[in-house]
C-alpha cells in the first residue's frame, strides 16, 4: 500500500469549508437587517456588489446563463429601458435616481439567486430569513421594554414613535408556517427554537398595529398551508367575498367619526377603503386623511395630461407627479422635513409605473409577478415537504410582491420578500432538497 496516496481528513481544512459554506446565511442576515434600518443605497450596494461578483465569475466560466432567472428580471430591465427612453433630457439628477430605484427589483431577485447559487442548501438559507425576522421583531418589542409608557399611547403615537415594522417577521412567519411541525427535520430548525421565533415575530407583527403587517402576514400563512397549490380562483373568489363581508360588518359596528377611527387598529382597518379612494379632494384636510387615494388621482392627472406617445409609454424617468399643494415630506441635508411639491415616489407602485412607463411597464411587472407563482405553483402541491414548502413560500413572496406595491412601492423598492423569492426561484427549480455537501476549496492552479 503506498501511503502518498493515502487522503488524511484534515480538521482545519474542513472548519474552513464549513465556515465558507455558511457565508450566504451570513449575508442574508446582514441583508435582512439593515433593510429598513440603514440608508436604503447599503444594502442595495451590497446587493448590487454580490451579482456583479457573480456575473465577473460567470462570464469567465463556460457555464449557460440560466433562462428561469432571465423570465423573472427582463420585465424589470425592460421597464428601466422604457423609462430611460421616455424621460431622454429630463433633469439628470432625478432621471438617474428614477433608474437606480427602479432597478433595485432585478438586483434583489438575482442576488437571492446568486446566494443560493454559492450554497445551494434551501434550509440553511430559510433559517438565516427566519433569524433575520426574529432579530428584527425583537429590536422591535425592545422599545416597549425600554419604554414602558410606550403601552399607554394611542395606535397613531405608538407607530409615529416607534415605526410601522418590518416585512421581515411576516416573512420569517410564511417559512415557519410552510414548514409546521417539520422544523427539524426539513428546516433543521430545532423545535423549541422555532416556536419561540414564530411566538416572538407573531408578538412583533401584532405590536406595529399595520394594516399592511397583517395582510401579507395573512397572505404567507394562507400560502403557506398550501392554499393557492391547486384551484386558487376559486379560493380568491372565496377570500374576497369573506374580506368584503368582514369589512362591512367591521364598518357597521364601529361610529363614523374621522377621530375614533385615526386611534384605533380596527377604526383604522375599517377606514381603509376611503384611504385608497382615487379621488382630487379639495379639502386640505380631507387630503391629509385620504393622502394615498389624493396622492394616486395626481399621478393619474400626469399621466392624462401626457402626449398620445407618453399615454402608452410613460413620461419617463425624472418627470415628478405635481401635488398640487406644498406638503411637508421631503428630507433634506439637515434629516427635517422640507416643504415640496413634487412627488419624486409615489405610494402607489403601480402608479408611479403608470406616470414613468406606461401601461406597458404595468404589464411587464405583471408578468415578471405571474411567472415567480407559476414557478411556485408547479410543485406547491407536491408529496414531498421538502418541495412542497418552499415553493409555497415563493407563491407567498409573489403575492405579496404585487399587494405591497399597490400599497407602498413594494416589489419596487426591492427588500425582503424580493430577496426571498430570488432566492426561491433558484430553489424551487433546481430541486428544493436540502444540500449537506460542502462546498469544495479553491483549486490553485498548476
Amino acid at each position: 500500500m503506498n501511503l502518498a496516496t493515502v487522503h488524511i481528513p484534515d480538521p482545519l481544512q474542513a472548519t474552513q469549508q464549513k465556515k465558507m459554506a455558511s457565508w450566504p446565511a451570513a449575508w442574508i442576515v446582514l441583508i435582512v437587517v439593515s433593510v429598513g434600518n440603514l440608508p436604503v443605497g447599503i444594502p442595495y450596494a451590497l446587493n448590487l456588489v454580490l451579482v456583479m461578483y457573480a456575473a465577473i465569475f460567470w462570464a469567465a466560466s463556460n457555464e449557460k446563463f440560466d433562462t428561469r432567472l432571465w423570465h423573472a428580471i427582463w420585465p424589470f430591465c425592460l421597464i428601466i429601458v422604457l423609462g430611460l427612453i421616455s424621460g431622454h433630457g429630463a433633469d439628470r439628477y432625478l432621471y438617474l435616481k428614477d433608474a437606480w430605484y427602479a432597478s433595485a427589483a432585478a438586483v434583489y431577485l438575482c442576488a437571492g439567486y446568486v446566494l443560493y447559487r454559492c450554497q445551494p442548501d434551501v434550509a440553511l438559507g430559510l433559517r438565516a430569513f427566519v433569524l433575520g425576522g426574529t432579530l428584527l421583531a425583537l429590536y422591535h418589542l425592545s422599545n416597549f421594554v425600554r419604554h414602558p409608557e410606550l403601552l399607554r399611547m394611542s395606535v397613531v403615537q405608538l407607530r409615529e414613535v416607534v415605526g410601522f415594522g418590518s416585512p421581515a417577521p411576516p416573512l420569517a412567519l410564511a417559512i415557519l408556517f410552510a414548514y409546521f411541525r417539520r422544523w427539524s427535520t426539513d428546516l433543521k430548525l430545532p423545535t423549541w427554537m422555532a416556536l419561540g421565533c414564530m411566538l416572538i415575530c407573531l408578538v412583533g407583527v401584532a405590536s406595529t398595529f399595520s394594516r399592511q403587517g397583517a395582510v401579507i402576514t395573512f397572505i404567507g400563512l394562507l400560502a403557506a398551508v398550501g392554499s393557492f397549490s391547486r384551484r386558487e380562483l376559486l379560493r380568491f373568489g372565496l377570500l374576497a367575498l369573506l374580506g368584503g363581508m368582514a369589512l362591512l360588518a367591521l364598518r357597521i359596528g364601529l361610529e363614523a367619526d374621522l377621530g375614533s377611527f385615526q386611534n384605533s387598529f380596527l377604526g383604522k382597518l375599517a377606514r381603509a377603503p376611503e384611504e385608497l379612494t382615487i379621488r382630487d379632494y379639495a379639502n386640505r384636510m380631507d387630503i391629509i386623511a385620504n393622502w394615498r387615494g389624493y396622492e394616486t388621482s395626481r399621478a393619474l392627472h400626469a399621466y392624462a395630461i401626457g402626449t398620445p406617445f407618453e399615454w402608452v409609454f410613460g413620461r419617463g424617468f425624472g418627470h415628478n407627479v405635481d401635488l398640487g399643494l406644498f406638503m411637508n415630506m421631503g428630507t433634506g441635508t439637515t434629516g427635517e422635513r422640507e416643504r415640496i411639491n413634487l412627488a419624486p415616489i409615489l405610494h402607489n407602485g403601480y402608479a408611479f409605473m403608470l406616470v414613468k412607463a406606461g401601461p406597458v411597464a404595468i404589464a411587464l411587472f405583471l408578468a415578471a409577478i405571474a411567472w415567480l407563482y407559476r414557478m411556485g405553483r408547479r410543485q406547491a402541491a407536491s408529496a414531498t415537504p421538502a418541495i412542497a414548502a418552499p415553493s409555497r413560500v415563493l407563491q407567498a413572496c409573489a403575492l405579496v410582491m404585487m399587494f405591497v406595491t399597490w400599497i407602498s412601492m413594494g416589489a419596487l423598492a426591492g427588500g425582503h420578500f424580493v430577496l426571498a423569492a430570488g432566492y426561491l426561484l433558484a430553489a424551487v427549480t433546481r430541486g428544493a432538497e436540502p444540500s449537506t455537501r460542502p462546498v469544495p476549496p479553491t483549486q490553485p492552479y498548476r
